[in-house]
């Protein structure tokens, strides 16, 4: 194992440009870049600031006095004022000019300005302690100087409107009748506390990240590198021990993870001293070294990402191919940290057992100083274990017979899996919808957004994904679970689960409130209150319960599922299939409840060979929580006989799943292939 990892350390630092690249140049670049960008905003402001711009002003049709405040108030460092006669200008407001109109305006405006203004105020109003003045502002927008001028005023006339408002009602009123609190803010957080809140919304997302793209090129080389070179088949088949191999290999890449963490972490401290805002500089009066050397507790977390990363580009068999495994890696990497983003989440032992949230968690609080020993060494402990696990699986998978194997044939081990390629584009394609586009259609409309999603979108992604599975890879009979006819027995068995799973479901979620607790504008919601109490109950089992259970079933098990049972293994098939159809929930707060029920529906599929047991149980299930939600149960259901339907559904569920284990294939509706 030494001496692999002597080899690797050296090879790596043969690669001069790559390793300045990754580790010696954010030492100097997040200082560089990210004080040039406050600077280069503060020189742009300034120099607007500094610009000398004329200023056409018409005071005729005002009072005198009160004109000349107003002309004092714009009058300042680089405004000139220039009196003049705008009384052409003066005539409509610029919103209701008719076409006809507007082009005298627009030759007078040209007239008025000439080559010196940039801008005219016009001042119409009379005296009288209870009048008030009119001001506007001519201004064109497509140009800079004139736009930048406009802004100047408003800011100027805006604050003269507010000190004549309270001295109008200060006069008129002695005091303002309607101000019944005087709010006062203090914030008692010391500088360094608030600059170290502001970082620690985006430092483990940013640690990632940063982590991701500069041990990339050590995991690429050890790997993918010398795979595609030739030299790993080499070193697989020598009589050392394959775990010394791997483990050698793991800890180059790992180091090298570690010094461009540190790296990392030094030119976020300098960026910081510079006074950038964004990193808590500034104002905030920055983050001291001590609090920021705290990032240390994320070193096991750097442990797990660099093991991911060996894992990730030890599967590639070429250079190329690791580097596209790259971005989506990232992107998963970066999703469980963004629980630093959830407002009032509190870590605990449970969130520190999850790869990567415990960890982010963990930095959180030490950037905040409230981290706890006993949640921190769980979270050291539980990383350390998946990074072993990964390592572990890395080193199966590196197995001399199989790399050799897998080398002469690589063609047809990829054939194998286009199948599974193409279920997964199709379930991301699924989960891109649900995110981008059916969360913004029911936000419009919470009912006629839901129908549209699932009949509008997911049944015509579900239809195609089948239809060119079908060209693709030909007809397959024994994973056709929608033509496949069912059982009667199977479809009662699958009723009669429901309200076992909803209890369960109900069971899982109070758990989950001292993990995760649901927002109040979920529990809370006036509008959810008063869409399901105004709507027919026949309309929300149509919406709620029967299109979801068809929709979703038909896609995630009748196409997702039965495309990846082509060339996976059952449980991989299920397992892919299930975190897909969490994803597509697109709710954190739902996302294991739903990954659990997306297992059952799967299994159940499987073992009946038939989709239509699913999609009987996913509108028995939706249905029940409907109307128990609703309160719209029969009381007998629900503290009569709901405990014994309740308890019903364990042997409902092993009669379900033995039965047709032991039995033959269910008939299938598909013509077979002869």
């Amino acid at each position: 194992m030494g001496t692999v990892f002597r080899v690797e350390v050296l090879q790596l630092l043969r690669d001069r440009r790559a390793l300045f690249a990754a580790v010696l140049l954010p030492v100097v670049l997040y200082p560089l870049m990210l004080s040039g960008s406050d600077l280069l905003q503060k020189s742009a402001v300034s120099s607007l600031d500094k610009r000398e711009l004329t200023v056409l002003v018409d005071a005729s049709e005002a009072p005198p006095e009160r004109a000349m405040r107003l002309i004092d108030a714009i009058q300042g460092p680089a405004t000139i004022i220039q009196e003049g006669d705008a009384s052409s200008l003066n005539q409509l407001p610029a919103a209701s000019l008719p076409e006809t109109h507007r082009q005298q305006i627009e030759d007078a405006w040209r007239e008025l300005i000439g080559d010196t203004a940039q801008a005219i105020l016009t001042i119409a109003g009379s005296d009288g302690p209870n009048e008030q003045l009119n001001a506007k502002i001519w201004y064109e927008r497509k140009d800079e100087s004139s736009r930048t001028l406009s802004v100047r005023l408003r800011s100027r006339l805006n604050g003269l409107a507010e000190t004549m408002t309270v001295e109008r009602r200060k006069e008129l009123l002695g005091r303002d009748p309607g101000s019944g609190l005087q709010l006062e803010v203090h914030d008692l957080a010391s500088a360094e506390d608030r600059g170290a809140a502001s970082m620690a919304r985006f430092l483990p997302i940013l640690l990632v990240m940063l982590l991701l793209s500069g041990g990339s090129y050590a995991a690429l080389s050890v790997f993918a590198g010398e795979r595609e070179a030739g030299t790993l088949e080499t070193l697989l088949v020598s009589p050392a021990d394959k775990s010394a191999l791997v483990l050698g290999k793991f800890g180059a890449v790992m180091l090298t993870g570690l010094a461009c963490l540190a790296s990392n972490i030094l030119g976020l401290f300098l960026a910081v001293q510079v006074g950038w805002e964004g990193m808590g500089g500034g104002d905030s009066g920055g983050v001291g070294l001590s609090r920021l050397s705290s990032a240390l507790v994320f070193i096991p977390a750097c442990i797990l990402v660099c093991a991911l990363l060996c894992l990730a580009c030890g599967r590639a068999r070429s250079f190329r191919e690791g580097q596209h495994m790259l971005l989506p890696l990232m992107l998963a990497l970066a999703v469980p940290n963004m629980v630093v983003l959830a407002p009032g989440l509190e870590h605990n032992f449970l969130l520190a057992l999850v790869p990567l949230t415990g960890a982010a968690l963990s930095l959180r609080d030490a950037l905040l100083g409230e981290l706890t020993l006993g949640v921190t060494l769980v979270m050291i402990l539980s990383h350390l274990g998946w990074s072993a696990l990964a390592v572990r699986q890395l080193a199966g998978l590196l197995d001399a017979e199989r790399v050799l194997i897998g080398a002469a044939s690589a063609e047809e081990a990829s054939n194998r899996r286009l199948a599974s390629r193409h279920a997964q584009a199709y379930a991301f394609g699924a989960v891109l919808l649900m995110l981008g586009v059916a969360s913004r259609l029911q936000g419009y409309d919470l009912l006629g957004g839901l129908l549209a999603t699932l009949w509008g979108m997911m049944l015509p992604l579900g239809l195609i994904c089948l239809w060119h599975a079908k060209k693709r890879f030909g007809p397959s009979p024994t994973t056709d679970f929608i033509r496949a006819r069912p059982r009667v027995l199977d479809l009662i068995l699958a009723i009669l689960i429901a309200p076992g799973l909803a209890f369960l479901m109900e069971l899982l979620m109070r758990g989950q409130e001292f993990v995760l607790p649901l927002p109040e504008a979920v529990t809370k919601n006036p509008a959810l209150e008063e869409f399901f109490g105004s709507t027919p109950l026949i309309t929300l089992l149509f919406a709620m319960a029967v299109s979801p259970g068809i929709v979703e079933e038909l896609l995630f098990r009748g196409a997702i599922l039965g495309t990846l049972a082509r060339d996976n293994r059952p449980l991989r098939a299920v397992l892919i299939s299930s975190l897909f159809f969490a994803a597509a929930h697109a709710s954190l707060h739902r996302l294991m409840p739903t990954f659990l029920i997306g297992l059952l529906l799967g299994t159940i599929t499987l073992r009946s060979r038939s989709l239509w047991p699913a999609v009987i149980l996913h509108i028995a299930y939706d249905a029940w929580i409907l109307l128990l939600g609703t309160e719209r149960l029969p009381e007998v259901l629900t503290h009569g006989w709901g405990q014994y339907l309740a308890w019903l559904s364990l042997p409902c569920l092993a009669l379900l799943l033995r039965f047709r284990a032991a039995g033959k294939p269910a008939q299938s509706m598909a013509a077979p292939i002869n």
